[in-house]
């Protein structure tokens, strides 16, 4: 979140750059909502903003997206978004989504979505990959993508 304070005047020459300004936290702290905490920055132009993140927001990007890939093989990226915006799933989320807001979802991922209506019948199986399911085959990443596309083929051979 990046948005200017409120109730303090910011003065802004003819280039943009910010020579002075009245704004102090708790200018931030009138224009955060639902618990968000906000701190008082500046800009590159010199000019007053309320953040919830320090540094550029490059730097905040950065190291929010380095996570690593030792995470589980069955990765469900649009029912993770699906449910942290849904208010009655993850109710700790209300308010973050806010009329005249825009939302953008950006997805760092090694591995297709495998979402599932059903994540009882698709994970089920040895973890290990030491058995195979008659149904579903054996429990690795192929069976998102190989149950994830609909088609009419009945033979869902993989190779040459």
């Amino acid at each position: 979140m990046d948005v200017e304070p409120a109730n303090c005047k910011a003065d802004r020459g003819q280039d943009g750059q910010c020579a002075s300004d009245s704004c102090t936290q708790a200018d931030c702290d009138s224009v955060a909502q639902a618990g968000e905490h906000l701190v008082l920055s500046h800009d590159s132009s010199g000019c007053p903003r309320c953040r919830n993140y320090e540094g550029t927001l490059q730097d905040a990007f950065q190291c929010l997206a380095k996570v690593g890939s030792n995470g589980c093989g069955f990765e469900q990226q649009l029912e993770a978004v699906t449910k942290a915006l849904d208010e009655n799933e993850t109710p700790e989320n209300r308010g973050f989504v806010r009329d005249g807001s825009l939302l953008a979802v950006i997805f760092i991922t090694d591995e297709d979505d495998c979402s599932a209506q059903d994540p009882n019948t698709l994970f089920r199986g040895d973890p290990s990959g030491g058995t195979c399911d008659d149904t579903l085959g054996c429990r690795s990443n192929y069976r998102c993508c190989d149950f994830g596309i609909r088609c009419d083929v009945t033979d869902r051979t993989v190779g040459p």
